[in-house]
Formats: structure tokens, C-alpha cells, sequence
């Protein structure tokens, strides 16, 4: 997660990014920050999602050969796809040789890692492994939250707040 942090702060963000694991609030939440720090809002010119299980990935594949327009970038979305459980050679290729105009962000629930297709995504992107964070990143986190509206807690009001939630 600090690896996407750093990419979002920096603005050197890659071209694809593989969300996956069992925290939805991490998935949705890094989802909605590159979509924000890539597409002008109200920009539907420029963003396509795709959601759901997808036999094929041609429509992906068309999708990410697709030009921006009058963009620097075109971004796509593809949720819950599965296309990461199995090789796809079609969409690994693509993948392989995606073009500098298009950034596509996959969110999964569940990957094969051995698989060819995520194999292509760890070598042309990131691939990110989103599960529930352990304590001490809860609390980092957390204290970082409140530090940044303003706001004090004690130790002590913080480990009562842990124990209560």
C-alpha cells in the first residue's frame, strides 16, 4: 500500500494497477484515488468501467486500444472480472504492450497468482494485495485521519476507542 501512496503523492503513477483481496474498503478506496488523481471529473469521454464476470476480454482490449480524447490519458475500470483466475493470451499480450495513453485499473476479490495474466500485470504494473490491515496500520492510519482534521486523541481515548470498535 505505501508503494501506491508514494506513486499517488508523486504523481508517478503507473499504467496498470491490480487491486485484489478481501478489504473492499481499501479496494474501493485506492480505486477512487487513482480514478480522481487521472480523470478530469465529469471527464465520460475519457473513462470506461466494465463490471461484472467477463468470458472475453476483447472489449477490454478494445477499450485500452482506444485513443483519449482531447485528454492526456484515458482510464479504465474493469471490476470483478475474474479475467485474473485463469491465462488469457489475448489480454496478457495487450497488457505486455499497453499503449502510454491508457491506464486500466483492475479490482478483483480473488487472483491466481501463477496464472499468465497476472504474471503480465506484475511485470508491466502493480499489482496490489489488499487485505485487512494488522493494528499497528490501523492505528497509523487512524492517527493520521484525525491529525489531518485537526483533531487530538489521547492514548488513552484512543486504545478505548480500538477496544469499543
Amino acid at each position: 500500500m505505501r508503494e501506491i501512496d508514494v506513486q499517488l503523492k508523486n504523481n508517478d503513477l503507473k499504467h496498470l494497477y491490480l487491486l485484489y483481496g478481501a478489504e473492499d474498503y481499501l479496494k474501493k478506496f485506492y480505486k477512487n484515488r487513482l480514478i480522481k488523481a487521472t480523470v478530469a471529473e465529469g471527464d465520460t469521454m475519457n473513462f470506461s468501467s466494465v463490471a461484472g464476470p467477463c468470458e472475453d476480454s476483447t472489449e477490454i482490449i478494445n477499450l485500452i486500444n482506444t485513443l483519449p480524447f482531447f485528454a492526456p490519458l484515458r482510464v479504465i475500470l474493469v471490476e470483478d472480472s475474474g479475467l485474473f483466475n485463469q491465462s488469457d493470451e489475448k489480454l496478457a499480450a495487450c497488457i505486455g504492450a499497453l499503449p502510454d495513453t491508457t491506464m486500466i485499473i483492475f479490482v478483483e476479490e480473488k487472483v491466481n497468482l501463477s496464472c499468465g495474466t497476472t504474471k503480465a500485470a506484475k511485470k508491466h504494473g502493480e499489482v496490489i494485495k489488499l487485505d485487512t490491515p494488522e493494528p499497528k496500520d490501523l492505528e497509523r492510519w487512524g492517527l493520521t485521519f484525525i491529525k489531518r482534521s485537526d483533531k487530538r486523541i489521547t492514548r488513552d481515548a484512543w486504545n478505548e476507542f480500538v477496544q469499543r470498535t
